[in-house]
């Protein structure tokens, strides 16, 4: 079959056919640019500023409620913004001790606020200053009037801190200036969102609080400090519930770790009306108070480091849509995340909590501490300088934290309203101290919140020492670099085709030939699920138990002395007989992963055992196991050459049970044990070719055109290269140093390197003379052109493929979704993300597979996996042995009453049997004789150990 690279129809000529009217606005943000991005058409939000989209009767009865029972409490009197009568005390005695170096601050940086806030610590000569505070009143109500009167342009907020503190220095007319004033500037509303930080995306950023906050209940304009304090509450609440959802109760974020620069619109809002109320507002409104959970959670136990840097820093795992995160980049001085999480830290001590007070600063140390704050008055007044960082092991945190699961209940977590709530992430590592620990993570969302979300639930990350399997191939922030081919700026999708879709992480395909994605690739995996609802936008109503951005979730957890057992239900997520979308027919019946992390008390003997269920709609439906890797495996078995070389392609082995890739520190072991060899086909992707030109290009080559090369052998039968005439570059091409990364270019003016990339319909075939690239196409968007000479490289990549062909076994026909190392405006670590995957696929039509796999990380040169199938003689269970250890698994997703299995050993033996009733007793076995009951827990498990002989029968039943 022939697939033309310019058509729309075709998986690459398709590509971009979408993109280019759902290109978002480029969002300025610290050290970046952000783009949000998504995959359909519609992008009407329904959200207006001060208004929140959510009609639900219920949701506003409850923020209305809530709303006048804050404004109820406003204390009468003040000050009460940020600063109380009783919070006075403490601050006077910080200002002779922890915080003394700040006050001389203030007091030489003196401004109208610094004036107020002297006034309001009051007469205390022990404090230093040199005016008087009756002195200082006038200075703060001179400085008022004139921002009043001036005409300029004014920070209200500043206005009312003035207001409120110098407020027994200012007369009566002086304070009916204000609220006139702020009358006028605020209007009949309190904005509470701009149409695009708010929902899903982001908290709300609500304005005007703290002005009406400072005039109410002085007398002045009490009933219009009233309506809109409850208008700006009640529908600042609407709008934040999305982001309380996503956050659950121990933390959550939907979008790239990158993107947490966008969190904190309500933070000082919030933060002062729980003051000026003495109540918990903040704490349980505000979702930066959880997030920094998620942080640590999602923290990798060791630093990397970036060429140029002398020193590493830590970082965050990497779902969704982002590059490498560092603790440095979020304590950028022009982060205000890192004085908002430095304000919690001290918030949660005044509540009495030193444990996530520590904890939080222990997160601030890494992100470089309290930074300069040059008489930040706001911040004098909120941090605390003598809070002491405390480590996860210092307060005792667990090092498995299931964000998203509420443990007590044992169930998905809920949010106020009783909807499914939290993001649904899985983190376990064996040391919170050792760099060395083993670290991963299982995620699988509960909806589809926000589009920066990828279709990856079911996903997974391992690391030991360093990332092995990673969490995802590819980079981010190439895709908008071009259009369609036939466009007027043509260039590659590789966000739209690959880095965004499930093919790019640890996930499971199951190809439907005729499935359509909007005009993307079909990599046979999840299904679109738009965050942009016609009537919702991306507000909480968008969301829906059974709505199409339901995508299933967590199903069981349980944290064991010796595992971790975590089951979640994906079938949603595909294109199912549950839910489809974009007018797709099913293709599955079932989809569902168990993943289990065997735990060892050093974490020198760890193991994850993977075990998959798919239910197909049809047989011939063909399915893969994905494995994204950092360097090529080694496999145990024979393999062949599908296209490509030994160096750089895609290779085929039918007697591969084993692989193993080893990298700088650590090693994975990966043992496939279903398929059963016979009905089993592992691939192993990555690498890339290179041939030379034989002919020059000039700049202005955009194609069609033919390009004569020195061979086309190797090539896929729709090349995609990228051709440079320059000598790598050591500072960016690091492709096995996974410690040291490459430096972050962004969105620069510049290309970050001279080179180009062409689309190929077609090549000669291999040996013909001469070999020619066939009607080629440059992607002029993604980098301007350059004149290439004679004798420059022509690079095709393997390491990005798609999965086109694959119904026919015609690996030839797949196609790379190139990043380009070095390619356009843009730099990162895409270089580092998957240069290698290995693909799982059983070789016999079946709607139903199950597969079932174990990884061990390692030090290096330390693996020893050795795991042994275990089948129980009815056939509906399936196990692994690893010599101490198995875990057994049904192959049905229904809970197993009984089953019998033997296991050829030696020695003690610790059985983890999973898929067992609830709740029910069972007695155990071995060798007809009963040697245990074990009552499953409520996640349907139970261990137990025994002495196994060479070739041990176990049964086990339900007791009536």
């Amino acid at each position: 079959m022939k697939h033309r690279l310019t058509s729309k129809k075709t998986a690459a000529g398709g590509a971009y056919c979408q993109l280019r009217r759902l290109m978002p606005c480029l969002i300025f943000i610290a050290f970046a640019t952000f783009i949000c991005s998504c995959t359909r058409g519609a992008s009407s939000d329904s959200g207006t500023k001060g208004v929140s989209s959510v009609s639900d009767a219920k949701t506003h009865e409850w923020a209305e409620r809530v709303a006048n029972e804050m404004v109820s409490k406003i204390r009468k009197g003040h000050p009460r913004i940020y600063i109380t009568p009783e919070r006075i005390i403490e601050l006077k005695g910080q200002a002779l001790t922890s915080k003394k170096y700040q006050f001389d601050l203030l007091i030489k940086r003196m401004t109208g606020v610094h004036a107020a806030l002297f006034y309001a610590l009051g007469e205390d000569k022990a404090l230093g200053l040199p005016k008087t505070r009756e002195e200082y009143g006038r200075i703060a109500a001179e400085t008022l009037m004139s921002s009043i009167k001036g005409g300029g342009k004014v920070n209200l907020d500043e206005l009312a801190l003035i207001y409120d503190w110098a407020h027994g220095a200012l007369t009566d007319s002086e304070r009916k200036a204000f609220v006139s004033f702020c009358r006028s500037k605020i209007g009949t509303q309190l904005p509470v969102h701009d149409n695009k930080s708010h929902g899903y995306r982001a908290p709300p950023s609500p304005q005007g609080w703290l002005p009406i906050l400072a005039m109410y209940g002085d007398g002045i304009d009490d009933p219009y400090a009233k309506k809109l304090l409850i208008q700006g509450i009640r529908d600042t609440l609407l709008d934040n519930i999305a982001m309380e959802q996503v956050a659950g109760k121990e933390g959550g974020f939907a979008d790239g770790t990158g993107y947490y620069l966008l969190v904190g619109g309500t933070f000082h809002p919030f933060l002062a009306l729980g003051i000026a109320t003495g109540s918990d507002f903040f704490f349980e409104h505000e979702v930066l108070t959880k997030i920094p959970n998620f942080l640590i959670y999602s923290m990798l136990p060791f630093e990397i480091r970036r060429m140029g840097w002398k020193a590493g820093s830590i970082y965050f795992a990497m779902f969704h849509d982002n590059w490498t995160s560092t603790a440095a980049d979020y304590g950028s001085p022009g982060n205000s995340f890192r004085s908002k999480l430095a304000i919690t830290a001290a918030e949660f001590r005044r509540r009495g909590d030193e444990r996530s007070a520590g904890l939080y600063a222990w997160l601030l140390q890494q992100m470089g501490g309290i930074y300069y704050m040059n008489g930040d008055v706001v911040g004098f007044v909120l941090m605390d300088w003598a809070l002491k960082p405390k480590s996860p092991a210092e307060v005792g945190l667990s090092p498995v934290g299931a964000l998203g699961w509420d443990e007590e209940k044992g169930r998905i977590d809920r949010d106020r309203f009783g909807k499914k709530a939290g993001i649904g992430w899985v983190s376990m590592r064996s040391s919170w101290d050792n760099p060395d620990a083993t670290f991963a993570i299982f995620k699988t969302e509960p909806f589809r919140y926000h589009g920066h979300q990828h279709r990856d639930s079911l996903g997974f990350m391992i690391a030991k020492g360093e990332e092995l399997a990673i969490a995802h191939a590819g980079n981010y922030m190439v895709w908008y670099e071009g259009g369609p081919l036939r466009s007027n700026d043509p260039g590659w999708a590789q966000m739209g085709n690959f880095f965004s879709r499930t093919i790019s992480s640890n996930n499971l395909l199951i190809y439907n030939p005729s499935e359509k994605f909007d005009g993307f690739s079909n990599d046979g995996g999840q299904r679109a699920a738009s965050y942009w609802d016609d009537k919702w936008g991306r507000t909480y109503n968008g969301t829906a138990e059974g709505n199409n951005r339901d995508l299933g979730g967590l199903i069981r957890f349980e944290n064991g002395k010796d595992f971790v057992y975590a089951a979640a239900d994906a079938t949603r997520a595909y294109n199912s007989t549950s839910v489809a979308t974009d007018g797709n027919p099913p293709k599955v019946k079932l989809v569902q992963r168990e993943f289990v992390y065997l735990k060892s008390p050093k974490g020198d003997d760890d193991y994850f055992v993977i075990l998959d269920r798919v239910d197909a709609v049809k047989p011939d439906f063909k399915k893969f196991w994905l494995l994204q890797l950092r360097a090529k495996p080694d496999f145990d078995g024979k393999h062949r050459v599908a296209v490509g070389s030994e160096e750089g392609g895609i290779h085929l082995s039918d007697d591969t049970s084993f692989a193993k890739v080893v990298q700088e520190k650590a090693e994975l072991s990966s043992s496939f044990l279903l398929p059963k060899q016979g009905n089993r086909v592992v691939r192993r992707l990555g690498g890339w070719v290179t041939t030379r030109l034989k002919q020059s290009l000039r700049a202005t080559d955009n194609g069609p055109l033919d390009i004569q090369v020195e061979s086309t052998q190797g090539l896929p039968d729709h090349p995609v290269v990228i051709i440079t005439a320059e000598n790598p570059n050591p500072e960016k091409e690091t492709f096995s140093q996974f410690s040291i990364w490459p430096k972050i270019i962004h969105a620069d003016t510049r290309p970050a390197g001279r080179r180009v990339c062409y689309f190929c319909e077609g090549k000669t075939s291999s040996g013909k003379q001469p070999a020619k690239l066939l009607k080629c196409i440059r992607a002029t968007r993604s980098a301007p052109g350059f004149d290439m000479p004679e004798g420059a490289r022509v690079i095709q990549e393997f390491r990005h493929m798609g999965i086109e062909g694959a119904d026919r076994d015609r690996d030839a026909e797949r196609i790379d979704y190139p990043w380009g190392y070095g390619l356009g405006y843009n730099y990162g670590d895409g270089n580092q993300y998957g240069l290698w995957r290995i693909e799982v696929s059983p070789k016999k039509a079946s709607n139903y597979d199950v597969f079932l796999n174990v990884l061990e990380p390692s030090m290096k040169g330390r693996g020893h996996l050795r795991a042994e199938l275990i089948e129980s003689e009815s056939g509906n269970m399936y196990g692994a042995f690893l010599g101490s250890r198995a875990v057994l698994f049904s192959k049905g997703p229904e809970p197993l009453l009984k089953g019998s299995y033997r296991i050829a050993g030696s020695g003690k033996v610790s059985q983890l049997l999973c898929n067992l009733t609830p709740g029910k007793n069972y007695r155990i076995k071995q060798d007809g004789r009963q040697i245990a009951t074990a009552k499953a827990t409520r996640q349907g498990t139970t261990q137990f150990e025994s002495q196994v002989s060479k070739n041990s029968s176990f049964e086990f039943a339900v007791v009536d």
